[in-house]
């Protein structure tokens, strides 16, 4: 890529969108008359970095070409943004893409916080009297929406239970404070 700033992506699903439960989606797609399909039913649009702002929509509509996203390069999404996308059928990301590799690198949500504002918020949070474990349990699962509780009561290696409970409390502390 040669270049070390990140490229703003706007990934989004070209299988047949059910325009009740997606109607933004499916009248952008219905608009820019998107007739184009791939492998894995998902197309990308790389668009300007200071775009970032803009709703995934407004990027989308900015013009320019739509390629296919391979399966190495699905494969290549952290769990939480493959799962966003699959679930809202759009999702836009800040990334290197790597061509010969068909693969993204240095992957993060376009409107994911810097890990600046990450560490000032825990730091709020901590100072408010929450353990680390409540805090990053929280942060993870509700404040980034990055996993399900399920999921990251996996990836930590504890029982889902013990997630669910510095969620909630964490809330509670929140909300006398």
């Amino acid at each position: 890529m040669g270049s070390t700033e990140r490229e703003l992506v706007t990934l989004f699903r070209t299988k047949t969108v059910d325009p009740d439960s997606q109607p933004e989606l499916a009248r952008t797609l219905l608009e820019s008359r998107t007739k184009v399909s791939s492998e894995t039913g998902f197309m990308m649009k790389f668009g300007e970095r200071s775009h970032r702002a803009f709703t995934v929509f407004d990027a989308y509509d900015l013009g320019g070409e739509g390629y296919p996203v391979s399966e190495s390069a699905l494969d290549s999404l952290p769990a939480y943004i493959r799962a966003t996308l699959e679930r809202d059928g759009v999702v836009q990301i800040l990334t290197h893409y790597d061509t010969a590799e068909s693969a993204f690198a240095d992957i993060s949500l376009a409107d994911e916080p810097t890990s600046e504002e990450l560490i000032a918020r825990m730091a709020l949070l901590l100072g408010r009297g929450l353990s680390l474990h409540e805090t990053v349990d929280y942060l993870v699962v509700k404040e980034l929406d990055h996993y399900a509780a399920e999921q990251w009561a996996s990836i930590r290696g504890v029982g889902v239970e013990a997630v669910r409970t510095n969620v909630r409390e964490a809330q509670e502390q929140l909300t006398l404070s």
